[in-house]
């Protein structure tokens, strides 16, 4: 009697893997929970102990050979929490005092007889240890995201793109109902206005830019002969982008909408002409389909940009007056404060409390300042030399490493294309540091640290094998 052998079943391969899953859970819970940068929002109670917690199991699952390879995105961020928490270490009181900027305080404490003692280089420690714990949310999506392999990585950009397109959404929820409706997700927002999964409108339209150069990195993504679903994709993305700039110019932010036309721009860059398909019209002429794509989505884009019924920010680029303006009369005090807490700075978190101290009494009315809406300046307030040297130290690294992203052609690996998009997004959001603070939320500092390793890491991750591969044969890694 034949006994019959039946071949074992395989068993069905996800299209992603447990360790993107992670960091994608990770990253859907910072946006629900991490779009304001005020240190009282009740979600950071529990967005921040779930940081810690995944930033520790991340850094004991990490294999230690995906350490070197992600050396200097840890270190730039390891450096700004040790000068952070070096900030909330005590001093002697002789020594406080002389540091610049301490000499009104110590006048205050000799006026109310209160005794000396020690006290930390931070004027406001409460604020700096905000800071400090609000530095784990970067660092447990870096962690999480250098276990997500190279085929995992076209899943991290929709990700992103499904993240911005809820955010439109939802800012479309937001202007349908009344002006303070249940669809803002924070107590103190730009009611009235389509801030999404964000407490204010400006960073709401920069990360919607953001978008724009990350579909262009997906369609132009390697892929593999006979992929009847690239065109289809190219079209969504398309759809995604003109739906994107419209929300965009809804929010009524000038510089979400200058960040955005150079988001629009930048794209251009990152799709490799090897992966353009050409298609016949008559019977010599060839156009690339994604060049019509883009023609397309550039004339809806003017259309919507002149005709649109809501041009608030194309307005406010001409009316800079009124309450708008603040942020550009404390430009002078904000210098002012720079210089007089030099070369150590006021501590990190600080900038509220201080600029309340400083302000002229020409720029007091029913609004504040929460930030100096100029992080370069920002940093300097309450970093002082050490923060300046740490982005000196930065801009360097980045700008070595971009010369070759720059100057070589995208040869249409993935490498190549995550490579150049961690560059622009990184340039996107130092633009937008200029008029604002886009970092200081945690769902944009989650993307800043994602841009920075596509930049530094991407080529360490794919071997020199896959290096030396046609785009073609590379195209299997993705599986999208």
């Amino acid at each position: 009697m034949t006994r019959m052998v039946v071949p074992p079943q395989r068993r069905p391969r996800l299209p992603v893997s447990p360790q993107f899953l992670f960091f994608a859970a990770f990253v859907i819970i910072v946006g629900l929970m991490g779009g304001g940068a005020r240190s009282d929002i009740l979600s950071l109670a529990i967005l921040r102990p779930l940081a810690i917690v995944a930033a520790a199991y991340a850094f004991l699952a990490t294999p230690a050979g995906a350490w070197h390879s992600s050396r200097v995105p840890l270190s730039l961020l390891a450096a700004a929490m040790a000068i952070t928490a070096l900030q909330l270490v005590p001093l002697p009181a002789g020594l406080w005092t002389s540091l610049a900027g301490r000499d009104m305080f110590a006048q205050v404490y000799a006026e109310f007889a209160k005794p000396e003692g020690w006290h930390a280089l931070n004027l406001y420690p409460s604020y700096g240890w905000n800071s400090l714990f609000a530095m784990f949310v970067p660092l447990a999506a870096l962690l999480l995201l250098i276990r997500v392999d190279a085929a995992n990585r076209p899943a991290v950009l929709i990700l992103f793109i499904g993240l911005a397109v809820a955010s439109a959404t939802l800012g479309i929820l937001q202007l349908l109902g009344p002006s303070r409706n249940l669809f803002y997700l924070y107590r103190i927002t730009n009611f009235g206005d389509p801030v999404g999964l964000f407490s204010n409108r400006n960073h709401q339209a920069v990360f919607l830019a953001c978008a724009f150069p990350i579909m262009a990195a997906y369609v132009g993504l390697p892929r593999e002969r006979g992929d009847k679903g690239s065109g289809l994709r190219t079209m969504l993305c398309c759809g995604a982008a003109v739906f994107l700039l419209a929300s965009v110019v809804a929010t009524g932010s000038r510089s979400g909408t200058l960040i955005a036309a150079a988001a629009i721009v930048a794209s251009f860059a990152l799709v490799p002409r090897s992966q353009w398909t050409m298609i016949s019209i008559g019977r010599k002429r060839r156009v690339s389909a994604r060049t019509i794509a883009i023609a397309g989505v550039a004339i809806i884009s003017m259309v919507l940009l002149f005709f649109s019924s809501r041009l608030t920010s194309l307005q406010r680029f001409v009316d800079l007056g009124g309450q708008d303006d603040i942020r550009v009369s404390a430009l002078s005090t904000n210098l002012a404060m720079a210089r007089e807490f030099f070369p150590w700075g006021a501590g990190m978190g600080t900038f509220a409390e201080v600029f309340a101290i400083h302000e002229p009494a020409e720029l007091l009315d029913t609004q504040y300042l929460n930030h100096a809406h100029n992080d370069w300046v920002e940093i300097v307030i309450e970093g002082g030399l050490p923060a300046i040297l740490l982005v000196i130290a930065a801009i360097a690294l980045i700008v070595r490493r971009a010369i070759p992203v720059v100057t070589k052609r995208i040869d249409g690996s993935q490498t190549a294309i995550l490579s150049r998009l961690g560059l622009v997004l990184l340039l996107l959001l130092a633009m937008a540091s200029v008029s604002d603070y886009p970092l200081r939320t945690p769902t944009m500092s989650v993307l800043a640290v994602v841009a920075l390793y596509w930049l530094f890491v991407a080529e360490h991750r794919v071997g020199a094998a896959s290096r030396r591969e046609s785009p073609m044969r590379n195209a299997s890694s993705n599986g999208f």
